[in-house]
């Protein structure tokens, strides 16, 4: 199947002949023509073309020092600099033979010379050359770290790093074959190699590997537009996008004839067809909201608070994914809304989902929500009510919340409390989920339980308390309990506390709040179990693990519990040897001493419980 521009849109703009270069001034785009002898000015904002400037013969390599152009010009072994305002030359300079990639450093330009191994420091200022340093074979693409230069070099299948204030060489790095094009995404050095059809992504830190990823054939010039890295495809007349946290491709889209160059303008790729004589834009297609696609954290309603953790669900709402800092910000990775007119408070955004605290306001009714991006904005509306209430949730079912540990027996804090959840479910969490039972303390989570006292501004840090002004119900397997508090405990987070009373089934029960006459979403569940044995006889459940010699030995059954005395048959697996075990133990308060039997051999650990239901994670090994 042949590469489509999927939902991308692109348009094509004629340039010089064998355009190769390009850069963007921060208004116009410029292609360096390598055949024409010329560089051509565009306006990013139309591609009108603003203007067509001689350099030397065969330009190449472009970079834009903040008020000038430079150009390399291959074969005349020197570089142009031209007023980026009016084309204007300025002056031209020698450097190495067949000068190649040029980059800017803040200070300096930097030009690799293709056949004479090395790179040559121009003062951007003046054009006078501070030095030149020797590089590996071949060097193309050149690009600046913030404190390094970096250059590949396409015979020698390395990459070289020197330092950009002494030119000394800070290391050489392996990477694919005939690596051509570079570019730098804040952390990462990613590397074209033309003949392995690959990109290579090293830590710009140590030049240590982070991985290779497939593109499309013979890949040139590299671009990062702050989420995503583009390749230009020489070979299949293609660009590849891929994440650059990850390397994942994005997408695969059809250009001109023989793409080389690439470069981001803020809001779109443009790309050099060196063979069509083109530069093609390709602009992100705008966002869209998916209908009823507005609604409370972890919810399917449609109404929300002010103030309160909502989500936005569409398509493109984002070029990437971007997580804030705590810092509240109004746009985040090139991605803001507004609800009624008003800035909202951006925690994460991706291209199908943007996370938010809704901005205070006194409206009520529909209102209108705007997403903007930089390829558009689009608008839907949501209804603004008093009350929007929403559980969190761990899963798609299951309650966010602890139970408190009083005795400093939990998995977390210190002792202090574990994970409410089905037994032995991790939820991604270091340590497994405790099911709650009759007397446990416990606190649940959400979003959109109405005002508080004292009120909470949205946008900013809180951390204590401001109960709820309204009575904040609960139905748990049809039974009703009331809170003992319901309340903000952070901004837009409402913490409700409770005990668990005596009477309510066991397993995963409904859960269902209700404040100002709206109940929270459906479906959800809260996990309840038996409370332990007590007394004297009584049953529980022993379960335990253990990794060692490179298997997971695991023990499990039900034990007798006779004062404080436990015994029991227990049943081994991922162990080479016996297929069971008799087990004695003793157990005081939360402590507990257990001694295994197997064919002979005694394993004695011990360790402390929250309760005779559940305990795991005991080191044992079992061995023949």
């Amino acid at each position: 199947m042949s590469p489509s521009l999927k939902a991308q849109t692109s348009v094509s703009y004629p340039v010089g002949t064998g355009p190769i270069g390009v850069v963007f001034d921060g208004t116009n785009i410029w292609a360096a023509n390598y055949i024409g002898g010329i560089v051509t000015k565009l306006l990013a904002s139309t591609g009108a073309t603003m203007g067509t400037y001689p350099v030397a013969a065969g330009p190449s390599g472009v970079v834009f020092d903040g008020a000038n152009i430079w150009v390399s010009n291959n074969s005349g072994n020197t570089v142009t600099k031209l007023l980026a305002s009016t084309g204007a030359a300025v002056g031209t300079y020698p450097v190495g033979s067949n000068p190649e990639g040029v980059a800017f450093d803040g200070k300096n330009i930097w030009v690799a010379s293709y056949t004479g191994y090395t790179v040559t420091k121009l003062l951007a200022s003046t054009g006078t050359p501070l030095g030149t340093y020797p590089v590996g074979r071949q060097p193309i693409g050149v690009v600046f770290d913030g404190a390094n230069i970096w250059v590949a070099n396409s015979g020698s299948g390395t990459v070289t790093k020197l330092l950009a204030s002494t030119g000394a060489t800070v290391g050489t790095y392996p990477v694919g074959s005939n690596p051509e094009g570079l570019a730098f995404d804040g952390s990462n050095i990613w590397v074209t190699n033309e003949l392995g059809g690959t990109v290579t992504k090293l830590l710009a830190s140590t030049g240590a590997t982070v991985g290779t990823y497939a593109v499309g054939s013979e890949p040139d010039g590299a671009a990062f537009d702050g989420a995503n890295i583009w390749v230009a495809n020489i070979g299949d007349n293609t660009v590849t996008e891929l994440l650059a946290s990850t390397g994942a491709t994005v997408g695969t889209y059809r250009v001109g004839t023989h793409p080389i160059g690439v470069v981001f303008d803020g809001a779109n790729i443009w790309v050099t067809n060196f063979d069509s004589n083109t530069v093609t834009k390709i602009s992100p297609p705008p966002p869209s909201i998916l209908p009823a696609g507005i609604v409370p954290l972890f919810s399917t309603s449609s109404t929300i608070q002010p103030g309160e953790w909502i989500s936005i669900y569409g398509a493109n709402l984002a070029s990437g994914t971007a997580v804030w800092t705590g810092n509240f910000p109004n746009s985040l990775g090139g991605t803001s809304v507004k609800i009624d007119g008003r800035a909202a408070y951006l925690s994460l955004v991706s291209p199908g989902q943007i996370n938010l605290q809704a901005p205070d306001d006194p409206a009520t009714g529909t209102v209108p929500v705007v997403v903007t991006t930089t390829a558009g904005s689009t608008t839907s509306t949501v209804t603004l009510g008093e009350f929007g209430p929403s559980f969190s949730l761990f899963d798609a079912t299951h309650v966010a919340g602890i139970i408190l540990r009083l005795n400093g027996s939990g998995a977390y804090d210190g002792g202090s409390y574990d994970i409410l959840g089905p037994t032995r479910t991790t939820f991604g969490y270091p340590y497994p989920a405790v099911a709650a039972t009759a007397g446990d303390i416990v606190e649940l989570f959400g979003v959109g339980f109405g005002p508080t006292t004292p009120i909470v501004l949205a946008g900013q840090k809180f951390s204590g308390a401001a109960p709820a002004m309204n009575a904040v119900n609960l139905l748990i397997d049809n039974v009703s309990v009331t809170p003992s508090f319901a309340g903000l405990s952070s901004a837009g987070l409402f913490q409700i506390n409770l005990a668990i009373p005596t009477g309510l089934g066991t397993g995963d029960v409904p859960i269902i709040a209700t404040v100002g006459g709206v109940q929270t979403q459906s479906g959800v569940v809260i996990s309840l179990a038996s409370p332990p044995p007590t007394g004297l006889g009584g049953y529980w459940t022993f379960a335990a693990q253990s990794s060692v010699y490179g298997f997971t030995s695991e023990a499990s059954g039900q034990l007798t519990q006779s004062g404080n005395n436990l015994s029991g048959q227990l049943s081994l697996s991922g162990t080479p040897c016996a297929s069971s075990a008799v087990l004695s133990g003793t157990v005081s308060g939360n402590s507990l001493s257990i001694t295994l039997n197997e064919s002979g051999q005694l394993v004695t650990f011990s360790g402390t419980v929250s309760r005779l239901e559940f305990c795991t994670f005991f080191a044992f090994d079992l061995r023949c």
